[in-house]
């Protein structure tokens, strides 16, 4: 199960392996509409940077969806990926586009003004093959553009340096916590560098990158 307050709204978005995404109001923490997006279990979601009303969603389906909670009965954009969804996420710096990891170990970077007709038709800003196994967590810096970090079931932790044409590795490593569940850098612009990394071995570890 994942969740996400939006930080405009007092909404919070829940979704399940009931297949289901829900939303919550905060002010009676009852649940206010149930969506069903998705034919599989839904893993991940995450609220937009700017416009509170639309939520992505990412399922074992293999499909994401960028829905507008206040048109729950219109079509809504969809995009197919070669395996399960693990994680999306918009790229806070700009909040045209999300970033989706998958079970097979890829990253996806898609523009959401262009969604395909058809999700089998789906064609990425660029696509990463960044581990070999699950990227089972990854993130964005929010100070500093265009540097990402992921974490794999190959209990491997990399750093990207993302350009126009795509992400470029930094440097790969083996932070001794195993499969890596969570990856995540500093909110704080002055420790933007850190980052903390925990695993299946129930230890996390705080790397500094700079």
């Amino acid at each position: 199960m994942a969740s996400s307050a939006s930080r405009i709204c007092r909404l919070l978005a829940s979704a399940s392996a009931d297949k289901t995404v829900k939303l919550w109001d905060l002010n009676t923490t009852k649940c206010a509409k149930s969506y069903s997006y998705h034919t599989d279990k839904v893993c991940s979601l995450a609220w937009h940077n700017t416009e509170a009303t639309i939520l992505l969603t990412g399922s074992y389906d293999r499909t994401v969806v960028a829905a507008d909670m206040r048109a729950p009965d219109a079509k809504v954009p969809r995009w197919g990926v070669e395996s399960d969804v693990e994680n999306v996420r918009w790229n806070p710096h700009n909040s045209n586009y999300f970033f989706v990891s998958t079970e097979s170990g890829a990253v996806h970077y898609y523009d959401v003004r262009n969604a395909p007709a058809k999700p089998e038709a789906t064609k990425s800003v660029w696509t990463l093959q960044a581990h070999d196994q699950s990227v089972s967590s990854f993130d964005i810096n929010p100070t500093i553009p265009g540097f990402m970090i992921t974490g794999s079931t190959d209990r491997t932790v990399k750093l990207w340096n993302i350009q126009e044409s795509g992400p470029s590795m930094v440097v790969s490593r083996n932070l001794d916590v195993g499969k890596v569940f969570a990856a995540t850098f500093a909110p704080d612009p002055e420790v933007s560098f850190r980052v903390a990394v925990a695993g299946s071995t129930g230890s996390m570890h705080v790397w500094d990158t700079s």
